[in-house]
């Protein structure tokens, strides 16, 4: 039986974003890595085939909402509505079955209890994080280091797409990488560590 390593899922939030999904896609490819992009409904209206390569690439494709809005700000039927909407159009684009596109993220993390409870009740998963870097405001080295300093197993990484300030989140991701195959995570989706069940307590909730 062979060695079972620690696992690390890498995450992206906010695309698809023109530059940087695309860049993600090269660098992700070029180190033989499968990542979990959480993506805006109206971003994805926008670039489609970016969508597309994702998909065919073997990534996995979730929901961020359609707009950032915090889903506590918008009313239950308002968000159940964004959900379906943003799902419909990944299935038209990728032909992966609504039932199978079941991870969200909430923008900014915000949840209350009625959130959770609503995400449940329409079968969703809802998924947060282990480590959020503050990439958008420091150069690439820190951001390294940051992640360094607090890796470990089942750790669920969110890097952001399309950030207006900072270093581009490919680069970041050219450079972290090589880090962590050096610690022998085995890179895995979020799909995967929920069939797996091996997921971090407290970081991804039912």
């Amino acid at each position: 039986m062979g060695q079972s390593h620690p696992q690390f899922a890498l995450t992206f939030d906010d695309g698809p974003h023109p530059v940087d999904t695309l860049q993600l896609l090269e660098v992700l490819d070029r180190h033989q890595v499968k990542a979990t992009f959480f993506w805006l409904g109206e971003n994805i209206e926008k670039n489609p085939e970016l969508v597309q390569a994702a998909a065919k690439a073997g990534h996995q494709v979730a929901l961020h909402g359609w707009t950032h809005l915090p889903f506590p700000l918008l009313g239950t039927k308002q968000l159940q509505k964004d959900l379906e909407r943003t799902r419909g159009l990944l299935t038209d684009l990728t032909g992966i079955q609504a039932a199978d596109l079941r991870d969200v993220r909430p923008p900014y993390g915000a949840v209350v209890p009625k959130t959770l409870r609503s995400l449940k009740a329409w079968d969703y998963r809802t998924v947060l994080l282990s480590s959020i870097p503050i990439h958008w405001v420091q150069s690439v080295n820190a951001t390294v280091k940051q992640v360094l300093q607090h890796v470990h197993g089942g750790m669920i990484l969110d890097l952001h797409e399309g950030q207006p300030t900072g270093p581009r989140v490919a680069k970041i991701t050219n450079v972290l990488l090589p880090e962590l195959k050096a610690r022998a995570y085995d890179f895995v989706t979020i799909d995967q560590m929920w069939r797996e069940h091996r997921v971090g307590s407290g970081v991804v909730v039912r």
